[in-house]
């Protein structure tokens, strides 16, 4: 009996433990849940919590990862870069050359205004290597040879005796490709002009997943070559306006004019080449480069070679007609491109001229006659109704292009730098430079009227060497329409357009 009231005892002992230890409840019941004091000195302690890291900010202001591509993977808009584009200090070195570089200042090229804006805008300091432009080739392949390529060339496939794969194979060369993601600028661009010109990836692309060179684009790309006809010579016979020769009959009309008008005159100037760009005698859809064969062209599923087709007969036929009529001058073989140096040209001899519109104002500052004015004249075609077919496709590229070597320590860095050349703040700074110096803008760009400039000054510390006022090899420039150019002191609204 003992044992069984001991046992029970026991139990009740263990059952009233377990109650005593049981799970607290944490739910606030009235005022009757505890609360924690401090009295004194306690003071309430905050609760120990594990240190965040803070993340540093970056030198670099790289576009990757901060824009929107489309479905093919490119940028859906204009890239707007951050500046400066580093604030690391980091050089690299240029190779690059300079038609006049009487101009160059005593400080060197990277003081220019145009450049040492750059610089200071980027933050991306440039040690530039200013070649002589007749010894370009033989230094590259010193260069070359050496392993001592510097880390961004102007136009470095131009001078690499080898396809551009076998620059990136043999180590030479960067492949942009791999950094396309620094570039969104460039491969915007790439984009948006390919949906009009299916020659653009082509030209980019050397195949799908090679890109060795950034070239330089045209803002808005228009005929390089064209006609221009003495405006003041259409005045004084009351022939009218320049704009208003639009077929080649007309055309004749005027070089008939010109040569009743002085007998003496050679009124059409005809290079060596009969052409020097595609675009003159567009209208028989033809190029009449005389010294090679090497357009083509396909009708109807045949080739044919510029230059032994009926258009070129019926073309070499009014050509013909003209020199028969002392429209051309008889040594015209000996007409080299050098048209503004001519005695011919500048001496009231010369009429109508296939010529760049950014010579115009050489052209007119050359001539012997004070009253000399310069204006183009549209596309000439065979009728007003007719459509081109051949020969006017216009290109996006200049002649500026740029290679990152594989010698460069920081690539997207330098592609960086190079795409930024590509932005729209990038492209007109490194177009035009500083406003005043090299060129004054006198009409805002609207949606419906671009931006126009005037030149102030003909060659600026050698960097351009034309009234365009272009810089010259620029890598990776956007170029502006040479023909928005307005020569100062004149008529703004009577610009010079080709090809309307």
């Amino acid at each position: 009996m003992k044992k069984k009231l001991a046992f029970i005892l026991a139990l009740v002992f263990v059952l009233a433990l377990f109650a005593g230890c049981g799970g607290k409840n944490t739910g606030n019941t009235g005022n009757n849940a505890a609360k924690p004091t401090a009295s004194g000195n306690d003071t309430a302690k905050p609760t120990d919590q594990p240190d965040t890291p803070t993340e540093e900010p970056s030198p670099y202001n790289f576009a990757i990862g901060k824009y929107e591509v489309n479905e093919a993977g490119f940028p859906t808009e204009k890239y707007v870069y951050e500046l400066p584009l580093s604030t690391t200090g980091e050089s690299f070195t240029k190779w690059t050359t300079c038609y006049t570089p009487q101009f160059i200042p005593e400080d060197g090229w990277g003081s220019i205004e145009t450049w040492a804006g750059v610089r200071e805008m980027t933050g991306v300091i440039i040690e530039y290597d200013v070649v002589s432009s007749d010894t370009r080739s033989q230094n590259f392949s010193v260069l070359l040879a050496s392993d001592q390529l510097h880390d961004i060339i102007d136009q470095g496939l131009y001078f690499y005796t080898g396809t551009p794969l076998q620059a990136v194979e043999e180590g030479y060369f960067v492949n942009l490709y791999d950094y396309t993601d620094y570039m969104p600028c460039y491969m915007y661009e790439a984009y948006t002009r390919s949906l009009s010109n299916n020659d653009v990836m082509d030209q980019i692309f050397y195949d799908d997943k090679t890109i060795v060179s950034l070239l330089g684009m045209l803002v808005e790309p228009a005929p390089g070559t064209g006609h221009v006809v003495r405006q003041d010579w259409l005045d004084e016979l009351g022939l009218g306006k320049a704009i208003d020769i639009t077929t080649y009959d007309e055309l004749t009309e005027v070089l008939t004019a010109f040569k009743t008008a002085d007998q003496s005159r050679y009124p059409m100037w005809i290079y060596n080449t009969i052409e020097i760009a595609p675009y003159c005698f567009s209208g028989f859809n033809t190029i009449m480069y005389a010294t090679q064969l090497s357009y083509i062209r396909v009708v109807n599923g045949e080739v044919q070679f510029c230059g032994t087709t009926d258009d070129d007969r019926d073309a070499m036929t009014l050509l013909n007609s003209w020199y028969s009529k002392g429209f051309i001058d008889p040594n015209y073989s000996a007409h080299t491109t050098t048209f503004d140096s001519s005695s011919l040209t500048s001496t009231g001899n010369v009429g109508v001229m296939p010529v760049p519109p950014s010579a115009i104002v050489n052209m007119e500052a050359n001539n012997e006659d004070p009253d000399c004015r310069w204006e183009a004249i549209p596309t000439t075609k065979k009728t007003d109704d007719q459509i081109l077919q051949y020969g006017h496709k216009l290109g996006n590229f200049h002649f500026g292009s740029a290679v990152v070597s594989t010698k460069c320590e920081n690539i997207p860095l330098a592609v960086t730098w190079l795409d930024w050349w590509m932005s729209d703040l990038g492209s007109e700074w490194t177009s035009w430079g500083p406003e005043g110096i090299i060129g004054s803008i006198t009409k805002r760009a609207s949606a419906s009227s671009p931006t126009t400039y005037s030149t102030t000054k003909q060659v600026w510390h050698g960097q351009c060497a034309s009234t365009a006022a272009t810089a010259l090899l620029s890598s990776a420039c956007r170029y502006t329409r040479e023909t928005m150019l307005i020569p100062a002191a004149r008529d703004s609204s009577k610009s010079s357009t080709f090809g309307q």
